[in-house]
């Protein structure tokens, strides 16, 4: 079939697809296309087709006016050549290169293949064993010379605590305060946290919980616990995190480590004294001002409040919190928990009953000591007079 020049000439100068001048001169009517000349009929009002190379528009236009002016077997070898590269989008609106054409992957973004015994041992592995963790997620190590360490150990999570790691917190602490063989605890976290608090994935888990027992609260359990707990904290100690570490009678921070308490923001109401216990340590207005913005307060401005004792470099953390565990081991260990007992029950008190409470368990004390005792007493000092002084600091 042929066209007129005016036609020609027609198709050559107008501004759109060759495809809606080309339906109204040699096209079939839409019923009779199948389905590859429908698709790029589409491709075709869309813009360029793959196939055709990198001509400019007007040279396609010009390469399809003259299939119509020689007739409908060169254009039929044309439309064959683009429906070859139709073809393999025939699903798609954009056409996609056949995979002859496709550039090879290179070998170094290939996956590994897996070996025979790789993929047995994938199949075969059981589900619970694949997903479980390698290590518990609350760790609890006794040293012989009486100091013990627990760490919370989901670094993954930043240590987020779930219900389950509640309950074996507290049982960890249950368990280290009736060994006779503990004479202090390092409680720190593993990874980039030491604590970030609740995971708010299980929160209805944890708030809907028995929360009022005692028995799996480790705050609660940490405040019953005789023996002296130092915190060693590095990272971040968020909200239930940081309620932890004011459980601990001495807390040693790395440097940029931080405090935020963000139970007004997620609208979480503080459970384990949080509220109360620092606005008595670094004062009310302070603490106002750390909990209602939920304003990080850092390690460095912790120690400058007297929140915390020490900030040392994150790789001497755990070296600090020991050395501070080794100097109470070796003192009178009887003494270290009196005394960590009544400094922590008249804080409670106003300052004239606690004075009261100190005389008080001070006699109880005098009355129960033997001649043994004052005779240990005796030679302490006896051999401490023999020893040249220190030298003052």
């Amino acid at each position: 079939m042929s066209v007129s020049a005016l036609e020609f000439q027609c198709v050559l100068g107008s501004r759109g697809s060759i495809f809606s001048r080309q339906k109204e001169i040699t096209s079939p009517s839409s019923e009779n296309r199948n389905p590859v000349q429908a698709v790029s009929g589409e491709i075709g009002r869309r813009g360029p087709i793959q196939g055709e190379g990198f001509r400019s528009r007007r040279g396609r236009e010009m390469g399809r006016a003259k299939d119509l002016l020689h007739g409908d077997e060169r254009g039929e070898e044309r439309e064959r050549r683009r429906n070859k590269h139709l073809l393999w989008s025939v699903d798609s609106i954009h056409p996609i290169r056949p995979p002859s054409s496709r550039r090879p992957i290179p070998v170094s973004r290939r996956p590994p293949t897996p070996t025979p015994e790789a993929k047995h041992f994938v199949e075969h592995l059981p589900v619970k064993a694949a997903m479980a963790d390698p290590q518990p997620l609350i760790l609890v190590e006794r040293d012989p010379d009486g100091v013990a360490f627990v760490t919370i150990n989901r670094p993954r999570s930043l240590n987020s605590l779930t219900r389950p790691m509640i309950v074996d917190l507290a049982r960890a602490f249950r368990g280290l305060a009736a060994d006779g063989s503990v004479r202090a605890i390092v409680l720190s976290g593993s990874g980039r946290a030491f604590c970030s608090g609740v995971d708010l994935t299980a929160a209805e888990d944890v708030f809907k919980g028995d929360v009022k027992d005692p028995e799996t609260d480790p705050v609660a359990q940490m405040e019953r616990c005789p023996k002296p707990i130092i915190g060693a904290v590095g990272g971040f100690a968020v909200t239930a995190g940081f309620e932890i570490a004011l459980a601990c009678d001495i807390l040693v921070a790395a440097k940029g480590a931080k405090f935020i308490d963000t139970h007004a923001r997620f609208g979480i109401f503080p459970s384990w004294g949080l509220s109360q216990k620092l606005a008595r340590i670094i004062g009310p207005n302070k603490a106002r001002e750390v909990s209602l913005t939920a304003t990080p307060l850092t390690a460095e401005h912790a120690e400058r409040l007297g929140f915390v004792n020490h900030v040392v470099e994150e790789g001497q953390l755990l070296k600090k919190a020991r050395e501070i565990a080794e100097a109470i081991i070796k003192n009178n260990h009887d003494l270290v928990l009196r005394y960590k007992s009544v400094i922590n029950d008249g804080f409670k008190l106003d300052l004239g009953h606690a004075l009261a409470l100190e005389k008080e368990r001070a006699h109880e004390y005098y009355d129960g000591m033997t001649k043994e005792q004052f005779k240990k007493m005796q030679e302490f000092i006896a051999g401490r007079g023999s020893k040249k002084p220190a030298a003052r600091l």
